[in-house]
């Protein structure tokens, strides 16, 4: 996350042209652990297009309040934004939030509260792929830090007799062992596939897009844009400030790319998995179409109230929703407050065991519960229907039914 330093910083900017019309976004700043922030602490706001470029960001004092911290920002208006906060201290990210989606919009919109986790330095490090795993390794003063999500490990050298091995000073069947360009990486004795540099170099964009038949990918990063056709060259470039269209953005690439981004749900014509965005690029004079975007994000920042259960429907005036965020979903099973981790991978969406509070209610409400609960159990996918309710899957079946 790249943050500007500067006190009240609201001017947007892209490609060097300020947008005239503007919303105002507001939240609040917050974290789970009972940590006090200390004096001189700085809360940090950034906004982002599609493509990546910063169009919006703030820095500001919190002088002496403590979480949650209430925040206000300008962003362009009629083009979807990427939202992140973070706290600094002494000029360093010490709390980073994850991204939050806005849709495209003109009016004001408040975002759910930005749960910042702690940041830790990664300081020199590469990036591996262990089967669908990624893990970022990096070294730090006179040993090694792993991250595989949100989780952070630091290891010191260990003897070996091949190769070079870091271990967690307290487990160590937790390690990281390279030898030549392969890494094998254990998590509390249980080894990871193996693992090998992550060559894709797109693995960081801002924006992913990819077609079938014939395959492409395009990959946009801080206003950039790499086009890689399956036949033929890549082609690389910048992009220019978008043009903004009924449903979406139309933006150019130098002379022969030109690309079309709708706000419209987009599904993969191998997989069915849903995306966000539906994207066309016109390279010299071959169309191109598939979907982009990360699929999460039609899942995310919105409170689904569940309909339907099996066919079943639900008890009148129940509550059984969910919430998704940071790989985790919650909400209310009918009676009880719920929350379980959930995976999203190129094809399947599928949920962990839940746990659950044990307030006891009306049998009938019980009952609901636990087949609401059961049910999410069985999920392995998502769709949308024509008129946008939230469709989770097993197999081609669709068990329960949500709307926000």
């Amino acid at each position: 996350m790249r943050l500007l330093s500067c006190a009240t910083l609201a001017t947007v900017i892209v490609g060097g042209a300020a947008f005239a019309q503007q919303r105002d976004v507001t939240g609040e700043l917050t974290y789970r652990e009972r940590i006090a922030l200390p004096d001189g602490a700085v809360a940090s706001l950034e906004l982002r297009d599609e493509t990546g470029r910063v169009v919006a960001a703030r820095d500001f004092g919190t002088e002496g309040r403590q979480v949650p911290i209430p925040f206000d920002i300008k962003g362009p208006a009629d083009i979807p934004l990427v939202l992140r906060g973070a706290i600094q201290l002494g000029g360093e990210v010490r709390w980073v939030s994850d991204a939050t989606p806005i849709a495209s919009g003109s009016g004001p919109v408040a975002v759910p509260p930005l749960r910042m986790h702690q940041h830790m330095s990664m300081g020199f490090a590469s990036t591996y792929r262990c089967g669908d795993r990624l893990v970022e390794i990096g070294f730090v003063n006179d040993g090694a830090r792993m991250r595989i999500g949100a989780d952070y490990y630091d290891l010191h050298e260990a003897k070996t007799a091949s190769g070079a091995k870091y271990e967690a000073e307290d487990d160590p069947g937790t390690f990281v062992w390279s030898k030549g360009p392969a890494v094998t990486v254990s998590l509390g004795g249980g080894a990871l596939p193996e693992c090998q540099i992550d060559i894709d170099s797109t693995a960081n964009a801002d924006f992913m897009a990819r077609g079938n038949e014939p395959g492409w990918s395009l990959a946009l990063t801080n206003g950039s844009f790499t086009f890689t056709p399956q036949e033929g060259e890549s082609i690389s470039g910048h992009l220019s400030p978008p043009e903004v269209m009924p449903q979406g953005r139309r933006y150019t690439g130098g002379s022969d790319v030109v690309l079309a981004i709708a706000d419209a749900v987009c599904r993969d014509s191998m997989t069915g998995l849903p995306f966000p965005r539906q994207v066309t690029v016109m390279a010299g004079e071959r169309e191109f179409k598939g979907c982009g975007g990360a699929p999460e994000q039609l899942l995310i920042g919105q409170d689904w109230q569940v309909e339907d259960i099996g066919g079943g429907g639900i008890i009148d005036n129940s509550q059984v929703t969910l919430r998704f965020a940071n790989g985790r979903v919650s909400g209310r099973a009918g009676c009880n407050g719920y929350f379980a981790g959930y995976e999203l991978t190129g094809e399947t969406l599928r949920f962990q065991q839940a746990g659950a509070t044990m307030m006891a209610c009306a049998p009938a409400l019980m009952d609901q519960e636990r087949k609401f609960l059961d049910t999410l159990a069985t999920v392995t996918g998502f769709d949308f229907s024509d008129d946008g309710a939230l469709l989770l899957k097993s197999g081609d079946e669709t068990v329960l039914k949500a709307r926000h």
